[in-house]
């Protein structure tokens, strides 16, 4: 995964913008509300007559006096709702600074390279993905405890005025849902900016590469649902909220004709046309429940409040959808430009790497499914690392589909030594590059006939081949597999030395030495240098073996019991005599061999 630019951890713009927010969704309808009522507010004596002249004529000296008579609160309970609401927001200012402070010190320190206590490393990684529900229900809680604050102090002196109350119970609902708004803007914003920017920063590279967590309901779906609710239906909603808000109502009974007219307009002129109008009178006049009907209508001070308050809704809308949109589009889109990114760079021979899981939803589980097949490729190139090139497909494919255990296990193979006569005393008459050039020509012969006959190369030893036959792939014919190899081995030596003698190069002799018995076979080693092997006394007499071909002047011997372990017709198909009573280093007892005759 690549290593990205260690970002910032914005504490204050987490509480400004969604304060900004909040501030623009309730202050218009405040405004709008008062402005709206103040002829009631004035009517009722609420405000008084006297409270407006003196703003209007700037008296500051009789504002407080005005203001105390106007809403007829005592002033300990104004006090006391202003020091609750103080009170309120400090301590959820410092909780939501105490909280966030740890990532924000983290990401410092990282950013300037700079040792990370365990205990800051352990509090950001348990909660780095919680943050989001943290701080959006801090931020809701003071915004929910402040409102129901207000109805404590504020609510039963409003009872006994109806306009008031009515404000009071507008504004309280109005405050409510953009507390939810807002603190629901406030979670979006925080969990994209951990999906898409902090994560990988926070977390180890072994968690990025799955889902973690408990999986919710969150989905694509969802997420698009929501996304379109926030920018097609808030939007539709503000608009038809503030044209509900400006509209008035009069009686139907207390509009004189003029009003009429312009209240119902062209209405009135369709009925004229069907001569309606007098019945539509007369039936007005004797419907007691008719005459009763209110008209709804929006003046010309309601207009120029609609239109500023859509002004301010459009705003707040545009807001909602730039950001929604963004944050949608980017929890989508980045991901699945990363696995496409990383799956291009599969295809060119670059060295496969895995996604970042950042999400719960079908984008984090194609991400985790992208990683599990990377997972795939890499355990198939370690395969091919440790066992080369040299595989015949059937056990390639035994290996790839899972079949054979790598960690270490027990088979009845047969092991087959091969090695030049007189190697060292060769080379020291050739340079280097001589020495290579002999022994590639010689292996590229040796090898291609060992894969045929379902063999694999373990290792070179120098001019030394060690081929295994029956691993890692158990076969019941491995011991025939091993004799045919080893009879084709001096077949394709004859082939080379037929060509070194056409270009006047001295011929190769070769010994080998074949045994068959149980074997461990697995890998060996550690990280950073890993092999896979066999072990075992099998393979340690098959290579004394094969140093008896000097002192029997042989190419080829075998043991007794890879020979008992061939087919009868084998034995007729090749030409070899026993050699009885053959005294094995390392073997207290003598063994029965087989040497090919010329």
């Amino acid at each position: 995964m690549k290593k990205r630019r260690v970002p910032s951890y914005y504490i204050f713009r987490m509480i400004l913008l969604p304060l900004i927010i909040y501030t623009m969704l309730i202050l218009p309808v405040l405004l709008n509300l008062f402005t709206s009522n103040l002829l009631e507010l004035i009517e009722n004596r609420t405000i008084p007559v006297e409270f407006v002249k003196g703003i209007m004529e700037m008296r500051d000296s009789e504002i407080e006096h005005n203001l105390e008579n106007a809403f007829e609160r005592e002033t300990k309970s104004v006090d006391e709702a202003t020091a609750f609401f103080v009170w309120v927001q400090l301590s959820i200012l410092v909780l939501f600074f105490a909280f966030n402070l740890p990532f924000r010190s983290y990401l410092k320190k990282k950013k300037r390279r700079r040792k990370i206590k365990p205990g800051l490393e352990k509090f950001c990684r348990s909660l780095i993905n919680h943050t989001p529900m943290i701080n959006s229900l801090l931020y809701l809680s003071g915004l929910v405890l402040t409102q129901m604050n207000q109805i404590k102090y504020f609510n039963p002196s409003l009872v006994e005025n109806d306009v008031l109350a009515s404000m009071f119970r507008q504004l309280f609902i109005l405050s409510m849902v953009s507390s939810v708004l807002t603190a629901l803007f406030l979670h979006s914003w925080q969990k994209y900016r951990v999906q898409m920017i902090y994560k990988e920063h926070f977390l180890p590279a072994a968690s990025l590469r799955k889902r973690t967590g408990r999986l919710t309901f969150e989905n694509v779906q969802i997420k698009l649902l929501l996304s379109s609710l926030m920018t097609t239906f808030l939007p539709l909603l503000v608009l038809i909220f503030y044209i509900f808000l400006n509209v008035s109502t009069i009686g139907i009974k207390s509009v004189d004709d003029g009003s009429k007219n312009l209240l119902l307009g062209e209405f009135l002129q369709v009925m004229d046309i069907f001569n309606l109008r007098e019945s539509f009178s007369l039936w007005l006049s004797s419907n007691s429940d008719a005459a009763n009907l209110k008209l709804y209508y929006i003046d010309v001070s309601g207009f120029l409040r609609m239109a500023l308050g859509f002004v301010n809704g459009f705003i707040v809308s545009m807001l909602y959808i730039f950001f929604y949109l963004r944050w949608t589009n980017a929890s989508i889109t980045r991901p699945i430009n990363e696995i496409v990114s990383q799956m291009k760079n599969m295809t060119k021979g670059k060295p496969s790497r895995y996604a970042v899981v950042r999400t719960k939803d079908e984008i984090g589980k194609l991400g985790e499914g992208f990683n599990l097949m990377v997972d795939g490729l890499r355990e198939r190139e370690k395969i091919k690392s440790l066992f080369g090139q040299y595989l015949t497909r059937e056990i390639s494919d035994e290996i790839l589909n899972g079949h054979v255990d790598l960690g270490g296990d027990l088979y009845n193979a047969t092991i087959l030594f091969a090695d030049i006569r007189n190697f060292t005393s060769i080379s020291e008459k050739m340079s280097p590059k001589e020495v290579v050039d002999f022994l590639n020509s010689y292996l590229s012969g040796m090898i291609d006939v060992i894969i045929a006959n379902n063999g694999i190369i373990d290792k070179f030893m120098g001019d030394g081949i060690l081929a295994v036959f029956g691993v890692p792939v158990s076969s019941e014919d491995h011991a025939e597999s091993g004799i045919k190899a080893a009879l084709a081995m001096n077949e394709k030596l004859d082939e080379l030395n037929k060509a070194r003698q056409e270009q006047g190069l001295f011929p190769i002799k070769i010994g080998i030495g074949v045994h068959s018995g149980p074997v461990i076979g697995g890998n060996l080693g550690n990280s950073n240098k890993l092999e896979y092997t066999v072990i075992g006394d099998t393979v340690n007499v098959a290579s004394r073996i094969e140093n008896l071909t000097k002192r029997y002047n042989s190419s080829l011997i075998i043991s007794g019991t890879t020979y008992e372990n061939i087919s009868s017709q084998m034995k007729k198909q090749i030409n070899m005599k026993a050699i009885a009573n053959a005294e094995i280093r390392g073997k207290a007892r003598p063994l029965t061999l087989y040497s090919m005759l010329s």
